[in-house]
């Protein structure tokens, strides 16, 4: 608590296991697992890409994303079907796998703490991906997307009394290359991801918009 009387709260990764969300030390091999679940899809395969990375990297997220990362980086073995495939696919089944959780699981401790705890002008600093914490503020009144995770989004709505700081990211935040330019274009100053995500509709909806 500072002088003015507003409250930075840490929230460690477990806080969200209340919600359904697993811990980081069973994180990946829960999400492998997901993966395998014969599924119909359109243009990425799960399956396939859970047993190509759980063949070179095993299954501790940590040690997924940090090999998938550097085996790019270095051109190493079969790098250009990782890139291309194998870790859209990744990402891409976390962000589903996440948001089927967010569906199906209650927060009440969120709740709760969204409603009687958290005050205007006071921060949560979180170590957690998902938005189970964010849509429970949303609804109370008391946190926009627009401007709630310490950056400006235009033109969604703004006006948050409470700040979400997000120090591993967000599951719904996207990059947009080149801001989405189809033409001729340059890179601004910004870099070709822009200064900040965005946010699909059905991130959003997860939200409560």
């Amino acid at each position: 608590m500072d002088r003015r009387g507003t409250t930075a709260f840490v929230l460690g990764a477990g806080a969200s296991f209340h919600a359904g969300y697993p811990f980081v030390r069973t994180l990946g091999s829960e999400l492998l697992a997901w993966m395998k679940v014969p599924r119909d899809l359109v243009s990425l395969d799960f399956a396939d890409a859970a047993a190509f990375i759980e063949r070179g990297f095993g299954n501790n997220i940590e040690d997924i994303f940090n090999g998938v990362q550097e085996r790019i980086s270095h051109r190493g073995d079969g790098w250009v079907l990782l890139a291309n495939h194998h870790k859209p696919a990744l990402i891409e089944a976390m962000r589903q796998w996440f948001a089927e959780i967010h569906r199906s699981h209650a927060t009440l401790a969120y709740e709760r703490f969204a409603a009687n705890i958290v005050r205007p002008g006071d921060t949560v600093i979180t170590f957690n991906y998902d938005v189970a914490l964010d849509s429970k503020l949303q609804r109370c009144g008391k946190w926009l997307v627009g401007d709630g995770y310490g950056f400006p989004v235009e033109p969604l709505p703004a006006g948050s009394t409470v700040r979400i700081l997000k120090l591993h990211g967000s599951i719904n935040w996207l990059a947009v290359l080149f801001g989405g330019s189809r033409g001729p274009f340059a890179v601004s100053t910004e870099g070709a991801f822009g200064r900040r995500p965005v946010f699909g509709s059905d991130d959003l909806s997860a939200l409560g918009y």
